[in-house]
């Protein structure tokens, strides 16, 4: 691990909030990635529906900027303050408008706006129908993970770790909830999650909070990792990855920590283990499923922890979040593949490439290249950086080259 902390150091940004940050994608497996092997009997067939060109990543941040869909509409946000609306059928443009603002997270959708955080410390609330802006909100720092959209409030999580709710129908901020920040963090924030009447968030100091979402009111706080080691590096311990919630247990994760599950009720932790990761938790049927920070994916038992099964043909390559499709756990990589995991025994059943994608992606609206980085210079960028978005048969996702595709998911008898 001394030659990770080496390779970490590099990548440190010094910000406003007088903290310092590690970039996210800083990975602990200093192994070659994984090459992959031939599937040779696949039961899982991706067939690509249409793909669309947006913006580029930008190189050295990977935005927290997924797709949002409700029935009909795929909502779309780039990073430079383009924010689109196409057809779910076959990707048509609806709307798209161009903004003064640098999105850095979302998208959330609410009854009747769509909802980013900058990276201006503002958050946005647009109109789903035609982008119009119906308030901005005026937060404390830079938003890097996803609003909560509530019926009546929006909450989000600073990269300052302030949880704060602004009424959603005004704008108005409406409560505070401050923490500690350690001197050293990963460049991210846990997005929060909602349950009955509290939102819960884990923060950069291994603590994972409750609050009220209507006052902000403190009602428990867990300590899930403590920091350990002589240097700042070996000392960080940060919950960066979204928690899933069922059935009044939280199930959640942090980098140089553990992972567990906890009472939502009081905040107790279940069970724990020593199991490191970045990354959002997903949960289907007795599973708890992850990938640690070596890319090793991981199915755990909802009730004890144990291990139900593990996945390391995948180790360094950089995975995405993981999302449950069916019977099927899916992640991207850092090679631009997207992998379908089967469930009940963890072996790769199917595998995509976003290459065919970006071949047959569309430029549609007011797609904006700035002049020093010209489109061509995108055409060989690989890479999955932000975990894919399903809904029903459809899978959702972008790579670093602007290219959002969407694939039709079946099964092959």
């Amino acid at each position: 691990m001394k030659k990770l902390y080496l390779l970490a150091l590099l990548a440190l940004l010094v910000l406003p909030a007088a903290c310092t940050e590690v970039n996210e994608y800083v990975q602990g497996d200093l192994r070659q990635p994984a090459e992959l092997t031939p599937i040779t009997a696949a039961t899982v067939k991706a067939r690509l529906a249409w793909s669309v060109q947006l913006e580029p990543f930008d190189e050295f941040h990977d935005f927290k900027l997924r797709p949002a869909v409700d029935d009909d509409v795929v909502y779309v946000a780039e990073s430079r303050g383009r924010v689109a609306a196409h057809k779910n059928r076959n990707g048509d443009l609806m709307w798209d408008r161009l903004y003064d603002a640098g999105f850095s997270a979302g998208i959330t959708l609410g009854s009747s706006m769509v909802v980013l955080g900058t990276d201006g410390a503002e958050v946005w609330a647009l109109s789903r129908n035609n982008g119009d802006v119906l308030w901005k909100a005026q937060i404390s720092s830079e938003l890097l993970s996803p609003p909560l959209v509530q019926d009546t409030m929006v909450v989000v999580h600073t990269g300052d770790d302030k949880l704060i709710g602004i009424n959603a129908a005004t704008g108005t901020r409406v409560w505070v909830s401050s923490h500690s920040l350690p001197s050293l963090s990963l460049r991210g924030t846990s997005a929060p999650v909602l349950w009955n009447d509290a939102v819960i968030a884990g923060l950069a100091n291994g603590k994972i909070v409750a609050v009220n979402v209507f006052n902000g009111k403190m009602l428990w706080e867990t300590t899930l990792g403590a920091a350990r080691g002589r240097t700042e590096l070996e000392r960080l311990v940060d919950l960066d990855g979204r928690a899933a919630v069922v059935d009044d247990v939280l199930y959640i994760t942090g980098y140089q920590g553990k992972t567990a599950a906890l009472n939502l009720q009081n905040g107790q932790i279940i069970w724990a283990r020593d199991l490191s990761s970045f990354s959002d938790v997903a949960v289907h049927a007795n599973m708890v499923l992850l990938h640690d920070e070596f890319s090793r994916v991981w199915a755990l038992d909802r009730a004890s922890g144990a291990t139900m099964w593990q996945q390391d043909d995948l180790h360094g390559r950089k995975l995405t979040s993981p999302v449950v499709q069916e019977q099927y756990l899916v992640v991207g990589d850092f090679a631009g593949y997207l992998h379908w995991i089967r469930l009940s025994d963890g072996k790769i059943a199917g595998r995509a490439r976003m290459k065919q994608a970006e071949n047959r992606a569309r430029v549609l609206g007011a797609v904006e290249y700035p002049e020093e980085d010209p489109l061509h210079k995108y055409v060989d960028i690989t890479g999955v950086p932000v975990e894919p978005f399903i809904d029903r048969d459809r899978l959702y996702v972008t790579d670093r080259s602007g290219v959002l595709a969407v694939y039709r998911f079946s099964a092959v008898n």
